[in-house]
């Protein structure tokens, strides 16, 4: 087994700001993640990624709302949405899109990373523990389908829905709601979850797509992905 790995503590301040949007009061987040505001705004700080899952189970405990962990992930995009992840907008095809803003994102948490099987006529994108190849748990699957659905929406595409979402473990008491929420059919029981999009939505041309607009972002995303022309390079991913 490897060390917990860490995220930026100014990252998991986005997210207690979207949790206290969603009702969450800050002292008990705060409690219960055992990190002061200070740190939480210290640019230099680094917190062990249990404290994200302990945040996590403090926003379910606060609001009591069955979806907030996708409302988490969607009220955390406006927040997350900086200069580098806001140039992907202007790539050419959603996929593009998609793939380079889980770039930014997965660089910034370095605790998961996100597969993506392209197959023939659909792909899937499965987030996995990056220590052990684990699956995560469910919780934090559901902020990231959040944030995916948020990421698809700020593109301008009104109509781009999963094609469909696999979940391990039982189907829980809202599974409809998550269903109806998602826009999709939500599968529960899978080995692993997955959320599978078809390549011709993702091959769909983006309303804002400007490769000049790119190129101007590509420096700043230097700071944050492993190449620097990684952003560049999305764009032939689809």
């Amino acid at each position: 087994t490897g060390a917990m790995p860490t995220m930026p503590a100014r990252q998991l301040l986005r997210y207690v700001r979207a949790a206290q949007r969603l009702g969450a009061r800050l002292p008990q987040l705060v409690e219960a993640m055992g990190v002061g505001e200070a740190d939480l705004r210290n640019p230099e700080t680094q917190v062990s990624g249990d404290v994200y899952d302990r945040l996590i189970a403090a926003v379910v405990r606060e609001t009591g709302d069955p979806l907030c962990m996708l409302r988490l992930g969607e009220q955390t995009v406006p927040q997350t949405f900086s200069d580098m992840n806001f140039g992907s907008l202007f790539l050419p095809t959603l996929g593009a899109a998609l793939s380079s803003s889980i770039t930014v994102q997965i660089n910034l948490n370095q605790r998961f990373k996100v597969t993506i099987d392209r197959g023939p006529k659909e792909s899937a994108f499965s987030l996995v523990e990056t220590v052990n190849e684990g699956e995560p748990p469910r919780d934090i699957t559901l902020v990231a389908l959040g944030l995916y659905n948020a990421n698809i929406q700020a593109t301008g595409m009104d109509n781009a829905r999963f094609s469909e979402v696999h979940l391990p473990g039982p189907a829980p008491k809202d599974a409809d709601a998550i269903a109806q929420y998602l826009g999709c059919p939500v599968h529960f029981g899978a080995t692993r979850n997955k959320t599978v999009l078809s390549n011709a939505l993702l091959e769909a041309p983006l309303p804002r797509a400007n490769r000049q607009v790119v190129k101007q972002y590509d420096d700043m995303l230097a700071s944050l992905v492993t190449e620097k022309s990684q952003i560049i390079r999305a764009c032939r991913l689809y």
